[in-house]
């Protein structure tokens, strides 16, 4: 099962970058910002590259991130890893992208850490590997991102970079259904169809179906109508956009 596709990587790369902009880059004026920034403030240098990003400025914006990133701001490490990765003011390069997030992720920074959960998951500027995907989807996860316990969840149930296991793909896919995550509601669902990780219960699955539905995920409408019909079937591990995972159905006998 493909958790994403390169245009959406792309599409999520830029919201990523516009969801970086910095507070503390409104809180002083513009002309203090470049006049620190150009005495080699490395956090000026980071607040006048997201107020370029707002300007929609990216030529700018990489030229300072460059200038905060070699001082080891990790903040500006991975805008300059994400601005590589989009070719948004810049020539798109994996490779640099790859070592700016890495340098970021060590730091602890979890948006580079699941930037390489992505890349390593997709083999974009690096080999692919399950196993190295799934670690930094887990770091990111453990801070309490609702799409990387997803992304969890979705791995621990394939068996992708880790062995297969029901009863802990329940546990993340809960975990982010707590947080509000409508996907996680969808996989949930599925799971008490079918008993994996947790004992088959009909009305759960349909009630949570049900909620996928009203969130406007049609699959969920799908199921919901096939189970009060009582025609339920086999379906695959599904996260529609957000995971870019096609649905696959299949006949389905209960026990």
């Amino acid at each position: 099962m493909a958790l994403f596709n390169n245009s959406s990587i792309r599409k999520l790369i830029i919201f990523l970058l516009v969801g970086l902009l910095s507070i503390s880059a409104w809180l002083v004026s513009l002309e203090e910002t470049q006049r620190s920034a150009y005495l080699g403030d490395s956090t000026s240098q980071y607040n006048l590259a997201m107020t370029y990003i707002e300007k929609k400025d990216y030529s700018e914006a990489f030229n300072w991130s460059e200038k905060s990133a070699e001082q080891g701001n990790a903040e500006a490490q991975i805008l300059l890893g994400m601005m590589y990765f989009a070719g948004e003011g810049v020539s798109q390069d994996y490779a640099a992208a790859k070592e700016w997030s890495q340098k970021s992720a060590e730091q602890g920074n979890a948006e580079a850490q699941a930037l390489l959960g992505m890349m390593y998951y997709e083999g974009q500027g690096v080999s692919r590997d399950y196993s190295k995907a799934f670690d930094w989807f887990e770091k990111v996860a453990n801070k309490g991102d609702d799409d990387s316990q997803l992304k969890l969840c979705a791995m621990y149930r394939e068996g992708q970079g880790v062995r297969q296991d029901h009863d802990k793909a329940f546990d993340w896919c809960r975990k982010s259904a707590d947080q509000g995550n409508i996907y996680a509601d969808f996989n949930l669902a599925l799971m008490y169809l079918h008993g994996e990780g947790v004992q088959r219960n009909f009305s759960i699955a349909t009630e949570l179906f049900g909620k996928a539905c009203d969130n406007n995920i049609q699959e969920g409408c799908d199921e919901y109508k096939r189970l009060k019909s009582y025609a339920p079937v086999r379906v695959q591990p599904y996260e529609p956009e957000q995971m870019y995972a096609p649905v696959r159905v299949q006949p389905y006998e209960p026990n």
